[in-house]
């Protein structure tokens, strides 16, 4: 069974004596915020009594005024003056904010008493009574515990975010309520926001108690452009002029900066621009980029370092609520967040950049007004600003519920349809949602999961087409294997490929060494075998990855998050064996995790089995991008075995360049579904899909993007048995 790291018994193996009591804690925690005033600590005495007296209770506070440090401390006091001993748990959406506030907490006041879990890391000992974790793992909690009888009070933070996690698990927390209500040990639910759709939890919330603590921000001056414009390019262009502008006036807007950009290929480009900006670099203003990724420890470190010269931080919604940086004085708002969207039609979740909304505009002109007066330059016009909307639609309304449905499915609950939701996704969606997990086998016919789905279900924190993938890598022993390459595709954005190396160089001709023809996916194992041995000193392998424009941190990344995948098990990196039988095992693995993508062949175009057709390929490099949703193809090789008998394996390709498309699958004619399907009719209409509330913004940073086109097509795949679906995998013309 592969477990969360999160899950494991809270007591360590070496117990030690505890770094002060909770009282200690406590006490030494708000001494240590008294002297900054921040407005819930200020009104400590009425928020600890509302706790007290209320098992529900919704706090409206805005940034900046200590609802995510000091209300999870006035819970633990309370809880000790009610049941010593009792535990407090507070849920982020993010797992840097979950580390750093519990690090800050820790670091600064309560030693041990407070500590973090998640899926990927733990900071927890025997005396920890504040835990700051993440909404998954809490929902994991509530598979072994429906009551969550270990605490005794359950803080929500950030919940005007509505990740889907936390519009499952607030349900599930309600239920848990009623169950222990009446008994010696109830438990209290505390939900914070600084811009929460109140109406809409107090309706939801009978009962709960509402409290709004006023903001104590210092003067923030707006500022808007005359014009806008529709070019993702040009505003980050426009924003790094900006920096530069703001920074000549010197001590007219002092203090660091903080630029908001959609996603991390904007955050770099915009540091492109920031230095051709001549008068930043000449005064050494430092360009630290924030996107809560694989670099976020180094860029807590950074946030957290004292420094004389000016900084300016790009970040991405992440530094809306999840970090917090004292020092700025001035933000610069591109407008623009990205978002999960689901296209019911294509059944894919695709990254969309969409103008963000009056709330996303408040969080983040609310950084630069916490320990100073600044300002906000918003980077379009104030008549866009009136015309967004007040709030994001919640995540459930616009993205897939594969995961969510999979594991409401763990809990038991027969009935999703009537589930109690917030905001009810649609039948459609969790239609959708039971199709995908019946087409990856994780159903019975009865609807209850399959012994697939559990084993899915097992594998914590990783996408249900990957967790398939390891279920049935296990199964056929190439665990280590598909482990690193589901690693890999996790996060695309830390590729092995150097995308500057080369640039205009075909991938091939730059990487043949190591091009097993026709997969990404065994090539990029052919690669991590090759870092094998160049990996006896850090001065070979940096100077293996420069000759070769490869990233080896992309590559110990990837044995780093293995581990976590497989349960932290003591995994050794050892070379992938890529003999014929061993790489069609794992070629088989990845393609039963996204059997429904595979594409079949219609002379010279492509169809997958839910009927889209018209795909637009990028023209970079398949090898250069890599995205989990896109396309695949597979490239037929035939080998024999040693009895004689001539097998036929399927390698997969991620295709998404048009030329290397065509050229890397220029023998390919994988059917699927069994039965031949009726070619598309390239004439016919495309329909038109809305995304609820959404409104996607018609900008690319580049050209590359995978955009499948949904047309309109009456094939209709017959749902054959999983065994025999399977099997037509490796049936070809």
């Amino acid at each position: 069974m592969v477990a969360d790291e999160s899950q494991k018994p809270r007591v360590e193996t070496a117990p030690r004596p505890p770094e002060k009591t909770v009282d200690e804690a406590v006490r030494d925690m708000l001494a240590f915020f008294e002297p900054e005033g921040l407005p819930v600590y200020d009104q400590r005495e009425e928020i600890t009594n509302i706790i007290h007296d209320n098992d529900r209770i919704i706090i409206e506070a805005e940034t900046g005024s200590g609802k995510s440090t000091v209300v999870p401390v006035l819970a633990l006091a309370e809880v000790q003056k009610r049941n010593p001993g009792g535990k407090v748990v507070v849920t982020q959406p993010r797992r840097i904010a979950a580390e750093g506030i519990s690090g800050y907490l820790g670091d600064e006041a309560m030693g041990d008493i407070v500590g973090f879990r998640h899926g990927g890391g733990r900071n927890i000992t025997r005396n920890t009574q504040l835990e700051y974790t993440i909404e998954r793992s809490l929902l994991n909690d509530l598979v072994r515990d429906e009551t969550l009888s270990q605490y005794d009070t359950v803080i929500l933070d950030e919940v005007h975010e509505r990740k889907v996690d936390l519009d499952i698990l607030i349900p599930l927390l309600k239920k848990a309520q009623e169950k222990r209500r009446g008994t010696n040990k109830p438990l209290k639910l505390i939900l914070t926001s600084a811009t929460l759709d109140r109406e809409k939890m107090l309706e939801y919330f009978e009962g709960a108690v509402h409290k709004e603590v006023p903001g104590k921000m210092y003067h923030v001056e707006e500022y808007f452009e005359e014009e806008g414009t529709d070019d993702v390019e040009d505003l980050m262009v426009k924003a790094a002029k900006k920096a530069s502008e703001i920074h000549t006036k010197g001590d007219a807007e002092p203090g660091d900066m903080l630029i908001f950009m959609p996603g991390g290929a904007e955050i770099d480009k915009t540091i492109e621009a920031l230095n051709q900006q001549q008068n930043l670099v000449d005064d050494g203003v430092e360009f630290i980029p924030l996107s809560g990724g694989a670099e976020s420890k180094e860029s807590m470190r950074k946030i957290r370092a004292k420094s004389d010269k000016r900084r300016i931080f790009v970040s991405t919604n992440v530094a809306e609520t999840s970090v917090t940086i004292d020092t700025v004085r001035v933000v610069i708002d591109s407008g623009l967040t990205r978002l999960d969207v689901f296209n019911p039609i294509s059944g894919l979740t695709t990254l969309e950049t969409i103008d963000h909304t009056k709330a996303n505009a408040k969080q983040r002109k609310g950084r630069a007004g916490r320990k100073a007066p600044g300002t906000v330059h918003y980077l379009f016009t104030k008549e866009e600003m009136e015309a967004r909307d007040p709030y994001l639609p919640a995540e459930i309304l616009r993205t897939d519920l594969v995961a969510q449905v999979s594991l409401m499915k763990q809990f038991g609950i027969t009935d999703i349809y009537n589930f109690d939701f917030i905001d009810h996704p649609g039948k459609e969606k969790i239609d959708a949602a039971i199709k995908d997990l019946n087409i990856l086998g994780a159903l019975n016919a009865d609807g209850s999961l399959s012994d697939i789905g559990v084993g899915m279900t097992e594998i914590i924190d990783v996408a249900p087409r990957f967790a398939r993938m390891m279920v049935e890598a296990r199964r056929l022993g190439v665990e280590d294997a598909v482990g690193l390459i589901v690693a890999m595709l996790q996060n695309p954005k830390y590729d092995v490929f150097d995308k500057n190396y080369k640039k205009g160089v075909p991938a091939r001709l730059k990487y043949g060494e190591f091009v097993i023809p026709g997969s990404d996916i065994l090539t990029r194992l052919n690669i991590w075998n090759k870092y094998l041995e160049h990996n006896a000193t850090s001065e070979e392998r940096v100077r293996w990855e420069q000759e070769n424009g490869l990233k080896t941190f992309a590559l110990y990344n990837a044995a780093n998050i293995r581990k976590q995948i497989l349960g932290n098990r003591n995994i050794p990196d050892l070379p992938i064996d890529l003999s014929p039988e061993a790489s069609a095992k794992i070629t088989w693995s990845i393609a039963v995790g996204l059997r429904d993508k595979l594409l079949t062949k219609f002379g010279n175009t492509y169809q997958i089995e839910k009927g889209i057709g018209g795909i637009t390929m990028s023209n970079s490099s398949v090898l250069d991008r890599a995205y989990p949703g896109a396309m695949l193809s597979g490239n037929v090789s035939r080998i024999r075995s040693r009895k004689g008998r001539e097998q036929t394996y399927a390698g997969m390709n991620f295709t998404l360049s048009l030329e290397d498309f065509q050229k890397l699958t220029a023998d390919l004619d994988v059917r699927w579904p069994p039965k031949a399907p009726i070619a598309p009719n390239a004439n016919a209409p495309s329909p038109v899909v809305e995304h609820q509330t959404i409104k996607p913004v018609s900008r690319e940073v580049t050209k590359s993007s995978v955009v499948p086109q949904p047309i309109a097509s009456n094939i209709k795949a017959s749902p054959p048995r999983l065994r025999d679906r399977i099997r037509s995998l490796l049936r070809f013309r």
